[in-house]
């Protein structure tokens, strides 16, 4: 069985050469190695004895932050789109003015720049009091394909994006139409931001159903449905 994929900047959509990828079954390692100059990677495994279990696929890299994902293991190839969002903030552009005034002015514009500094020191302790509580602002789900005509099995991949309003861990899980739920999942943010959260369903049938992202903690949100349909010949 072969695992293979390419590591991506999420923000960019560029390759990632030397990015660590992990992989995992449980406490089982099965192995590490690192992308290629093309951000791609590949391996051969003997997964048999692992169908049905999920294969955790850790990926680490400078400057980026670390990225999970899970795949339930079938008796087929994986395949894995893994982006990386940066870590580092993009320091902002500082501008500065220079102007020659004259006497005349000078009391004024002087007069004028301690006003706006007190209105901006106001501002500032205003948003330190009234500081929002780290939370989750968004959550989206969307399946691929969304309808599926031809032959099976059928794996039915969906891919979440959450965002947050800044530094905090969130909980969360995948919740699917016939009352199943997926094992509780983490992201941890250091700053505001948005991450992305994927999860698969190999069906074996014709099957009409959907997947959505459960937030946990730190308030109990859902996503909108990724409905989809598999019509198997």
């Amino acid at each position: 069985m072969k695992i293979y994929g390419t590591v991506t900047d999420a923000a960019k959509d560029k390759p990632l050469a030397k990015a660590k990828v992990a992989l995992h079954i449980g406490q089982v390692e099965l192995a590490t190695f690192y992308s290629d100059k093309d951000g791609k990677f590949e391996l051969e495994h003997d997964l048999d004895q692992y169908v049905g279990k999920d294969l955790i696929c850790r990926v680490e890299k400078d400057d980026f932050k670390p990225h999970e994902v899970t795949y339930e293991i079938a008796n087929e190839d994986i395949p894995l789109d893994l982006k990386l969002v940066s870590s580092v903030s993009k320091p902002k552009p500082v501008s500065t003015t220079t102007s020659t005034l004259n006497n005349k002015r000078l009391k004024l514009f002087v007069l004028i720049g301690a006003v706006i500094v007190a209105v901006l020191v106001a501002i500032v302790i205003y948003k330190i009091i009234e500081k929002q509580p780290f939370n989750v602002t968004e959550v989206s789900i969307k399946a691929d394909p969304v309808i599926y005509t031809g032959k099976c099995p059928k794996t039915v991949r969906f891919t979440g994006n959450i965002t947050a309003n800044g530094k905090g861990v969130i909980k969360y899980r995948f919740i699917r139409n016939d009352g199943f739920e997926h094992k509780i999942q983490t992201l941890t943010f250091d700053t505001e931001g948005s991450q992305p959260a994927t999860n698969t369903w190999r069906l074996y049938g014709n099957y009409k159903g959907w997947q959505a992202i459960h937030i946990l903690s730190p308030r109990d949100m859902r996503s909108d449905k990724a409905d989809f349909e598999v019509k198997c010949k």
